[in-house]
């Protein structure tokens, strides 16, 4: 028997009905493999001594190989790589978004939020490419004109790789469920304009993100609070004065955009990120957002964000006379919450992922327990992407990091179709886009996840 799959289980036998020499450069020491025609015309790749072989159940009764939860950026970016770089048909990926366009959680970025990753078409000229691509020969600085892409831009760039790939997307599309069947495959449960549907499927790709689900209850009294993703403009917020409770990306982004307004800002946070540097760009601010900051810090600017730290928020109390109290801040209006996403997983998909515990360190704390390829632990066929990705001590908080998994994903799936994979991975490295030595990363993570 020989294994073309992650699994035998529940495999038939198939009948070999002529062997084919294939790939002439197999690395030295390595069995040559035979491309493998079955007796339904199935090809499949097998070992040098192969006499009888096993062979994935029939896509009969399926309406997708895979189903992608979510069309955002790690959405759109896996889908890309199954159809473009592994070769599967586009009509066989199926993406779902509840919302109702491509790229729904970057449209609901404040009007100010800007990517702090730079947009750079440097292909061609580098071995790399522009940062915040989901596939390589594209560039968001080329498509979009501009360096620092507003959410809506964003999307802008995501809908026109959709179109461009000829993807399957059904939008206004929630998941209900997502429910593992006796045979290994997966009915995904969802809701459209009010009516029930089930799309059976091999594998799912949970790629629905953090922006929508933001971690609103950290303090008690948090419920008298707004949360920076549920703000539109900084500008139309009403008042001329906030409170920012966190002081990561979100909250120095929110502190700026407020002193930008004519708004005075205080930032109450744990850290004074706007003092620390480190080798992980995820564990300080960032270029874009420290250069920013500087701007409205300068002598001349106001009026200038005040920044409080290091110091922990207790409580959030609505004040008799008035306003509300945070500690022994006083605001007339509502303090704003930068702090961070509890994410899709642990609020939509707890059954379908094992949690790290909360007490773990920093992004590490309540992560997703995944496999070296990025498969749940808990449910296997079910894969992450995207931002909630972590690995050991790592977090790939930035499209330049989590674009890279994508392969990795697609790879693991690919094989669990019986395709051979080997020609479209190597491309990938060659493209940067297939990290799987993470022995090149610091081996730091930190509060900013």
């Amino acid at each position: 028997m020989c294994n073309t799959g992650r699994t035998a289980d529940g495999w038939e036998n198939g009948a070999v009905v002529k062997l084919y020499h294939r790939e002439a450069d197999w690395p030295e020491g390595e069995v040559v493999p035979y491309q493998v025609r079955l007796d339904d015309g199935t090809l499949i790749y097998a070992p040098l001594d192969v006499d009888g072989c096993v062979r994935l159940r029939p896509s009969d009764g399926l309406d997708a190989d895979v189903v992608v939860v979510g069309a955002g950026a790690s959405g759109v970016g896996t889908a890309v790589a199954l159809t473009r770089a592994f070769g599967l048909d586009p009509a066989r990926v199926r993406l779902v978004d509840r919302g109702d366009a491509v790229g729904a959680s970057f449209r609901a970025w404040p009007a100010e939020m800007r990517f702090i990753s730079p947009s750079f078409n440097q292909q061609g000229w580098t071995n790399s490419f522009d940062l915040n691509a989901v596939a390589q020969d594209t560039s968001p600085a080329y498509a979009l004109h501009t360096q620092h892409p507003s959410g809506a831009e964003y999307a802008r760039y995501l809908e026109a790789l959709v179109a461009e790939a000829a993807l399957d997307v059904r939008l206004g599309t929630d998941v209900r469920r997502v429910d593992r069947r006796a045979d290994g495959d997966f009915d995904v449960r969802t809701r459209r304009g009010g009516i029930d549907e089930t799309i059976r499927a091999r594998f799912v790709v949970w790629a629905a993100g953090e922006f929508q689900y933001p971690r609103e209850g950290p303090v008690p009294g948090s419920e008298h609070c707004v949360h920076n993703s549920r703000v539109a403009s900084w500008a139309t917020l009403e008042g001329d004065e906030r409170v920012v409770i966190g002081g990561y990306e979100s909250g120095v982004d929110a502190a700026v955009n407020l002193a930008r307004a004519g708004k005075r800002a205080t930032v109450l946070a744990s850290t004074a990120t706007w003092n620390v540097q480190t080798p992980d760009p995820s564990t300080e601010l960032a270029p874009y957002t420290a250069a920013r900051l500087r701007d409205v810090v300068a002598e001349g600017f106001s009026p200038k964000p005040k920044l409080l730290a290091p110091l922990r928020v207790l409580r959030v109390e609505a004040a008799p006379g008035g306003g509300f109290d945070v500690l022994v801040v006083h605001t007339a209006h509502p303090p704003v919450l930068a702090t961070g996403f509890e994410g899709s997983v642990a609020a939509a998909a707890r059954d379908l992922f094992d949690l790290a515990d909360e007490d773990g360190g920093g992004c590490l704390a309540g992560a997703p327990l995944l496999t070296a390829e990025d498969e749940s632990t808990k449910v296997p066929g079910v894969f992450l992407v995207g931002p909630s990705v972590v690995q050991g001590d790592l977090s790939f908080c930035f499209v330049y990091k989590f674009r890279q998994r994508f392969g990795i994903v697609a790879d693991a799936i690919c094989r669990g179709l019986g395709r051979e994979t080997k020609t479209a991975v190597a491309g990938l490295r060659q493209a940067n886009m297939y990290m799987a030595d993470l022995s090149c990363c610091e081996n730091t993570c930190g509060e900013v996840c």
